[in-house]
């Protein structure tokens, strides 16, 4: 059988095994999914070494370190679930299986607003926020990022647009900022992830890894003036918990102390994440220090985007490195 013929079929396998797995209750598929996450440990051993490294690290030992260890891949297979079968509930549905904590946080404003995700637990919030209609925009480079907006069953719940940029280089990454900037500027409110887009400005280091926050956010925070609304989310019980963080100090006018605010906000907040919710994190804090890499400095001020709705060009200003 041909590579095509074969990538075909397994399209179309997978399409089938999706809509059969959304005709079951989310719990039956979500405890299948964490039950494949720990079968798959047989076939990749380097995922439960790492995962007792994770739960050593975290204090743990003898009995306590496996079942931490095996409560954070079972979670893992848990959470892909619960992004998967998403796709399969309607918004009512979602926010009966997602509590939404801190909204007076989320009232709006005159100017724009980030809420600012991080990779250390279900990775549901789009999904929570369309399900409780918020305005915001989400942002993204890959090709399943904007899946909510897409699906039928969510149009009801599209308040919003979903900002996308092609690809992950320096090109990309500029016209994404540029992009996410005008809605910034316009007063509306976007997600995007904190440990997701730009180079590492600075590491927050918890036991076992580092969480490293990149600075596309901290960028148009600064470009823009925008506040930033941390947003971490767990699991609580068969069920999950979007929390809607205070917002960060306002920006300050020096880069450097402007920096080291933000640093410290979100350390607080990350290391009180990882300390309450262990067998949570995935694998953006699942890592050593050494394993990080850097793609190197980025300055923004380089580049000039064309602005096609005007038909000229604008460039950024930014600091060395920001971008």
């Amino acid at each position: 059988m041909s590579r095509v013929k074969s990538s075909t079929w397994t399209r179309r396998g997978s399409r089938l095994a999706l809509r059969w797995l959304g005709w079951l209750p989310f719990r039956v598929v979500a405890r299948l999914f964490a039950l494949l996450s720990l079968a798959h440990l047989a076939l990749e051993p380097r995922r439960l070494q790492g995962a007792l490294a994770w739960a050593e690290a975290q204090g743990r030992t003898g009995l306590g370190k496996w079942k931490l260890a095996l409560t954070l891949m079972s979670n893992r297979g848990y959470f892909t679930a619960a992004r998967t079968i998403g796709a399969f509930l309607d918004p009512e549905q979602m926010r009966g299986l997602v509590r939404l904590e801190g909204r007076e946080h989320l009232e709006p404003t005159e100017i724009g607003t980030i809420l600012l995700s991080f990779h250390l637990g279900p990775m549901f919030a789009t999904w929570t926020l369309m399900a409780y209609r918020y305005d915001f925009a989400g942002t993204g480079s890959g090709h399943t990022a904007g899946l909510p907006y897409r699906l039928p069953a969510w149009r009801g719940a599209r308040t919003s647009t979903y900002i996308h940029w092609p690809g992950t280089g320096e090109a990309a990454r500029a016209i994404g900022l540029y992009r996410i900037r005008r809605v910034l500027l316009s007063g509306h409110t976007v997600k995007m992830a904190g440990d997701g887009m730009g180079v590492e400005i600075f590491p927050i280091r918890v036991p076992g890894g580092i969480v490293s926050i990149k600075s596309g956010w901290w960028t148009l925070r600064r470009l823009t003036g925008a506040r930033v609304i941390p947003i971490l989310e767990h699991r609580e019980g068969s069920g999950f918990v979007l929390v809607a963080c205070p917002p960060l100090p306002p920006p300050a006018a020096d880069p450097e102390e402007d920096l080291r605010i933000c640093h410290a906000a979100l350390a607080r907040l990350i290391e009180e994440q990882v300390k309450r919710f262990p067998e949570q994190c995935d694998r953006s804090v699942c890592m050593s220090t050494e394993d990080t890499e850097d793609d190197g400095p980025f300055d923004l001020a380089d580049w000039t985007i064309r602005d096609r709705d005007r038909g000229q060009s604008e460039p950024i200003r930014g600091r060395t490195g920001e971008a």
